[in-house]
């Protein structure tokens, strides 16, 4: 069979009966761009023969057997596969099924397919790097690189797709790219998704960035955040489930880029007044620093997913989610005293990360008195908003002393 036509003329032989179907060849008969899928509840037999063509899916609930070997869903075999496009030979591929899951294995040290897809509802997981040179497409699975790397080498924008929170790279990712574009990394754990946003705006010097998510939490108290700010709050502490790494193949000479992370999986807690953005930091060695712009529009925490985002950015290196917060004062509660009168002490909880605020009516001046601790119901809410009744014609105030404790307790902070 021969496919005719222009480069993108093409045709699919899809094998979609339910049971065995048997192809048999001897010589390369099929020629052409020709893609070959077996569809769930079917199984194609092939024997010992060779299968000639472009692409090839094996849909879950697909049964492919072949050189005296088989792969079903209730055993765990071992078989080996060659394909073979046109007169040149692609990688040899290990497949398990364990548990109900196809797990791929890279075996050949050198591994380069055009298109993949990934549809089978587990995680392939590569021996060794494997490049891509058209799209690889994350329809229904996950890839675990390891300590191997996977290769996209299509500079467009959408050489990946089909990506999503349950479809999605655990490991190393390279893409090649060009001088501007938005390309993501769909990066994640066994556990999370963990998506990073690479838009570059005239950039040079570099032809492919290496992208990779760590599963460690990058405080350090050795590397503190006090030189980065948002909206006038220092940061105090990063998320920390992990950080991203991305390390272009040679230095940035021109152009800038954005970085945009969305973060999941992280046990920090999120109050009213936190603010979030990047940091980045050259290595592991070097002190986390304000990088590029930072826009409050483009920084959200939704569902638990916190997203933060810093433009005209010149330095690739480490990046991470960093926190800090407006102080907050809301939900006072009487620790000591009788409401409203002298030696009366309300604690407002977590006004900043880790700190409480203790306020003690101190004197009740010109016969001042208290109506209410906190009225959040008018101004402005984060603020300390005491109401206070006085005598008409009169000059009346109460004095407050505030004192700052670790949050839970009756220790002051430092």
């Amino acid at each position: 069979m021969t496919v005719g036509g222009n480069s993108s003329t093409s045709a699919v032989i899809s094998f979609a009966r339910s049971g065995s179907q048997t192809f048999t060849t001897t010589l390369p008969v099929v020629t052409g761009n020709v893609d070959w899928k077996i569809n769930s509840g079917s199984t194609l037999v092939m024997g010992s023969s060779i299968m000639y063509g472009r692409n090839f899916t094996l849909s879950a609930g697909a049964v492919f057997q072949w050189v005296l070997c088989w792969v079903s869903q209730q055993q765990d075999y071992l078989a080996i596969f060659k394909f073979q496009v046109h007169d040149h030979i692609v990688p040899v591929l290990i497949m398990f099924i364990q548990e109900g899951l196809h797990r791929i294995q890279v075996e050949e040290s050198l591994a380069t397919v055009r298109n993949l897809t990934v549809n089978n509802g587990g995680t392939l997981t590569m021996s060794t790097d494997f490049t891509v040179t058209g799209v690889l497409n994350l329809a229904n699975g996950k890839i675990n690189t390891g300590s191997n790397t996977l290769y996209v080498t299509n500079t467009s924008t959408s050489s990946i797709t089909g990506y999503s929170s349950a479809d999605y790279i655990i490991g190393n990712l390279n893409r090649s790219v060009g001088s501007s574009g938005t390309y993501d990394y769909p990066l994640g754990t066994t556990s999370n998704y963990e998506l990073l946003t690479l838009k570059l705006s005239g950039t040079a010097g570099f032809s492919n960035v290496l992208g990779k998510f760590t599963s460690a939490d990058p405080n350090d108290a050795s590397y503190d955040l006090d030189s980065i700010t948002a909206s006038g709050v220092h940061m105090s502490e990063l998320l920390d489930y992990g950080s991203w790494t991305l390390t272009p193949n040679s230095n940035l000479t021109s152009g800038t880029f954005t970085v945009t992370l969305n973060e999941d999986g992280y046990s920090n807690t999120i109050l009213d007044g936190t603010v979030i953005t990047l940091a980045n930091r050259a290595n592991l060695t070097s002190q986390w620093l304000p990088a590029g712009t930072h826009d409050d529009a483009n920084q959200s925490v939704v569902s638990g997913v916190a997203t933060a985002e810093r433009s005209t950015l010149t330095r690739f290196g480490i990046f991470a989610i960093a926190i800090g917060d407006f102080p907050m004062f809301a939900n006072p509660t009487l620790r000591s005293g009788t409401a409203g009168a002298v030696n009366a002490i309300y604690v407002f909880p977590i006004v900043v990360r880790g700190v409480d605020a203790w306020v003690e009516i101190m004197n009740l001046s010109n016969g001042a008195t208290l109506d209410n601790i906190d009225n959040s119901a008018v101004g402005y809410n984060s603020s300390f908003q005491p109401f206070i009744n006085y005598p008409a014609g009169r000059t009346a105030y109460i004095e407050w002393k505030i004192t700052f404790k670790k949050a839970g307790t009756s220790t002051d902070t430092q």
